[in-house]
This record gives C-alpha cells, structure tokens and sequence, in this order.
C-alpha cells in the first residue's frame, strides 16, 4: 500500500532589493537603470568558511549597495582609509 500526504511547502522569492545606505529600491530585483540592457551590478559580500572539491559551508555577509552609493559614498570612504586605487577593468560576454 501506498500512503500520500500533500504538503503545501512556501516557497521565498526575490521581490525586491533595498539600498542599505539611501534605501532607494531596486525594483524586480535589479538596478536596471536608464534602459532595459544596462547593467549596473553591485555585488559586496564577504564569504568565509572551508571549501573543498566534493562541497563547503560557512557565512556570508552581504551589503546591498545601489550604483549610486557605490560611486559616491563606498569608493570615497575607501579611498579616505588608504584604498590606493580601484581597478577597473572592461568585461565583454
């Protein structure tokens, strides 16, 4: 004999990304900008833990920044705590 149970299982989803410095809000889940293919993407987080080939685990400790506040506060301060230079670099896919 086979015996079921239905379980309604809540699942979490993305609605959307709050700056944690101006609070301004990402809709859908991403800073999209002026126009649909731009791509402004913030990503800041620290991971720690052991990684090894069959798996891993740890922490992670993530800030959401919006492109603005990346350019006008993060970078200065860094560069105020002796941050000598930013690399920037072109990427193409």
């Amino acid at each position: 004999m086979r015996v079921h149970e239905k379980k309604i299982e809540e699942r979490s989803y993305l609605k959307e990304i709050v700056c944690d410095f101006c609070e301004a809000k990402a809709p859908f889940g991403s800073w999209r900008g002026d126009g649909y293919y731009s791509v402004p993407d913030v990503e800041i987080h620290l991971r720690e833990g052991e990684q090894y080939p069959e798996g891993g685990s740890g922490t992670q400790l993530d800030i959401d920044a919006c492109p603005t506040c990346f350019r006008e506060k993060i970078l200065p301060f860094l560069k105020s705590i002796a941050v000598r230079e930013f690399k920037e670099t072109e990427w193409d896919t």
